[in-house]
């Protein structure tokens, strides 16, 4: 009787584990989308300033490093403070680089800054 009182106990648990996970996932995915939609909401022609080639990746992976951040066992607000700083760095960084530089090394900067965010 005690072995099924503790099974039930765990499940509770873990529905409302799960439930807070997806509720998360949810506000992420609210989140990248409001920011993704930037240039609309602002009245701006995304293609001419090129909004989407430089921080569309910044922008889905700032939702997915939220996600992880906000999942884990312990929330430690260091870890996160020091994400969205590291995030902003690499934004303001992106944005401040002009896109008539050579364009392979424009190509190179889009390709190699996700990967070292997934990191």
């Amino acid at each position: 009787m005690g072995f099924a009182i503790r099974l039930l106990v765990k499940k509770c648990i873990m529905e409302k584990t799960e439930k807070n996970k997806i509720l998360i996932l949810i506000l992420s995915a609210v989140l990248v989308a409001a920011l993704i939609r930037i240039p609309q909401l602002f009245g701006f022609d995304a293609g001419a300033s090129f909004f989407y080639e430089k921080n569309a990746a910044l922008i889905v992976f700032l939702g997915i490093a939220l996600y992880v951040i906000l999942t884990a066992e312990t929330l430690r607000k260091n870890h996160l403070i020091a994400t969205l700083i590291f995030y902003a760095v690499c934004t303001v960084y992106i944005n401040l680089l002009h896109a008539n530089i050579n364009k392979d090394v424009m190509q190179l900067v889009y390709l190699h800054l996700p990967l070292l965010l997934w990191c």
